[in-house]
Order: C-alpha cells, then sequence, then structure tokens
C-alpha cells in the first residue's frame, strides 16, 4: 500500500518483466511506491513523462540514458493557418515578442506560439539562442555575420538574409554568449 508520504520511483532494468529482483526489492519498501518500469533508456524517457516519478532507479548503462537525451532535440509547437506544426528549434532563426504570443521565423515561415520571450530565454539557452533585445531571441547558429553599428549594438545578418539589431542592454550577455571581445571588432562594442 503507498503512504502519503512514499517516493513514486520508475525502475530502469533490462530484465524489467515485473519480476526483477530489483523490482521486487523496491516493492517490499514501505516509503516507497514503484509506478512503473521501463527496459531501455528510451523506453525510460518516454515513460517519465506519463508517469512524473520523484526517482528513477537505473540498473542499465546510464551511457544509453545520457546518449538519447543529446539526440532527441528540442522541440517548440508553431501555430500557422490553424495548423501546428512541430518545430526543430535547430532550423529557427529566431524568435519576437508579439503581444500574448510570440512569432517564430523559420527561414521565409512564421509560426505563432503563446509562449513569453522571457520563458523561452531560459528554455532554449543551452540550444544556442541569445536574447539581443527585450523582445527578440536570436538563435546564433542562424548568424551569416555580425558587424557593431555603435554604442555597444550589433547587426547580425543571418543566413535567411534578415537583419537584426542588438540593444545595448543586452550587449554584456550577447558578449559572454559569443566572446568578440577577443576579436578586433569585438574592441568597438
Amino acid at each position: 500500500m503507498q503512504s502519503p508520504r512514499s517516493l513514486r520511483l520508475l525502475i530502469v532494468d533490462k530484465e524489467s518483466s515485473g519480476g526483477s529482483a530489483f523490482a521486487q526489492l523496491c516493492r517490499r519498501a514501505n516509503d516507497s511506491h514503484v509506478v512503473g518500469e521501463a527496459e531501455s533508456g528510451g523506453a525510460a524517457l518516454d515513460a517519465v513523462g506519463s508517469l512524473s516519478p520523484d526517482v528513477m532507479l537505473i540498473d542499465v548503462a546510464l551511457r544509453e540514458i545520457l546518449r538519447l537525451l543529446e539526440r532527441r532535440p528540442k522541440i517548440l509547437v508553431g501555430e500557422r493557418q490553424h495548423r501546428l506544426y512541430p518545430l526543430d528549434i535547430e532550423k529557427i532563426d529566431y524568435i519576437e515578442a508579439d503581444g500574448n504570443y510570440v512569432t517564430i521565423r523559420a527561414g521565409d515561415a512564421e509560426y505563432i506560439s503563446r509562449d513569453s520571450i522571457k520563458r523561452l530565454s531560459t528554455d532554449l539557452a543551452d540550444y544556442g539562442f541569445v536574447r539581443i533585445d527585450r523582445s527578440i531571441l536570436l538563435n546564433i547558429r542562424a548568424v551569416h555575420f555580425a558587424e557593431p553599428i555603435g554604442h555597444g549594438t550589433l547587426a547580425f545578418t543571418l543566413n535567411s538574409g534578415a537583419c537584426l539589431h542588438s540593444s545595448k542592454t543586452y550587449r554584456e550577455t550577447i558578449l559572454r554568449i559569443l566572446p568578440w571581445h577577443h576579436c578586433r571588432v569585438g574592441a568597438d562594442l
């Protein structure tokens, strides 16, 4: 029986047919409850979303799970013409605040999402996105070149041909992500 304070466990074991010794041992504990079992790292990652365990106990190679976490690209969902599109973040050029929404630009296409620049800038920071203005989140992989335009600001020309300007407020953030201060051009910033 599950106690009110019990830990919700997800067992990851190559022998997780419900009868593995590892799972049986966990089921005997009074302060935990096995909410699910998975036989592989991929199955475990899928189960985490639906079962919301407190703890994942792993009896398989951790390297498999880490590898799967690195192959799974971050996906955003954008809406266009009343259709929902899964968007690979590597193909997004930039995201711009648009009232209660954001506009996601990928090449020539535009999508709308009910999200905020603030939340996305946190979620996408590890994926190469940097806030260059209060309302613009830029994918640095989409930058063809950048040039200083004065007063600590930059003009970013993207591979798509779009040109975005940074604001002085985000100068330090940009330089932390893109260490251009080591270049001759960086001295102008």
